[in-house]
């Protein structure tokens, strides 16, 4: 895989910055928001609100943790998303992604994965999905990265999504993610007494995806309610969350 960023071929100007924020701001915030923006409507219930479950893969070495940990300007996270209506709910859509970011710029390739398939990646020593790798450029790259790192599911994290898009903008997308949990379980069927909290309930994280700029309606609304734009990964969160509850794994690795 090249090195450099530019030569793989996906710089456009798509970025994301983030925010952690209390409950209490959100009503008041989502209401600014709807007057140029609607509920995504992939959501259940047509409220734009649906339960991410991701997992996370690594080396026992935690190579992608670090590369967070370190600050690279250039790292990948390979993961396993499956949406659901609920928490117990089961998955809908699987996806097999790797979230590529060269500083601030972002970008995600992915592919659709059967149930089948998905518990298979979920066996990543065993490689018994190479004949599957001609037909994606996603699953090719996960391969490489799985043969060279040693790539295994090291964490799983659990949320609500709350989406909204705009016609107006339509580069532009607007998430809540609430009751942010994470376990050591990696299987689809973890039942959410497997998860823990990662950020207290009464707070959030607010995600703006765009592309080259803001609107400045967007800018506007944020400085309204004095929002400090936070470095947060919920990879990162996640793995350390797990650590401080399970032996401080993370943590005697690096002092």
């Amino acid at each position: 895989m090249p090195g450099r960023a530019a030569e793989l071929g996906w710089l456009k100007q798509r970025y994301e910055i983030k925010y952690l924020l209390r409950h209490r701001d959100v009503a008041a915030l989502r209401q600014r928001l709807t007057q140029y923006m609607m509920p995504d409507r992939h959501g259940r219930s047509g409220d734009g609100s649906y339960f991410n479950h991701s997992i996370y893969f690594d080396n026992p070495r935690y190579h992608m943790y670090r590369e967070k940990h370190e600050g690279m300007l250039e790292r990948t996270k390979p993961r396993l998303r499956a949406y659901r209506a609920g928490p117990n709910s089961p998955a809908s859509t699987i996806f097999l992604e790797m979230k590529n970011r060269h500083d601030r710029i972002v970008h995600k390739d992915r592919v659709a994965v059967s149930r089948p398939l998905a518990e298979r990646l979920l066996r990543p020593s065993s490689l018994d999905y190479a004949g599957e790798v001609a037909d994606s450029e996603t699953l090719s790259k996960f391969y490489y990265l799985v043969q060279r790192f040693g790539l295994e599911p090291q964490v799983a994290v659990l949320y609500n999504r709350e989406a909204y898009l705009s016609d107006l903008y339509p580069n532009l997308r607007i998430t809540f993610d609430t009751r942010l949990q994470c376990s050591w379980a990696t299987s689809l069927d973890s039942p959410p007494s497997a998860f823990r909290y990662v950020l207290p309930p009464n707070r959030l994280v607010l995600e703006i995806k765009y592309n080259e700029a803001i609107p400045k309606i967007v800018l506007r609304d944020i400085e309204t309610f004095g929002l400090q734009q936070a470095t947060y990964s919920k990879f990162a969160s996640s793995m350390e969350c797990n650590a401080d509850a399970g032996g401080n794994v993370l943590r005697s690795y690096f002092d």
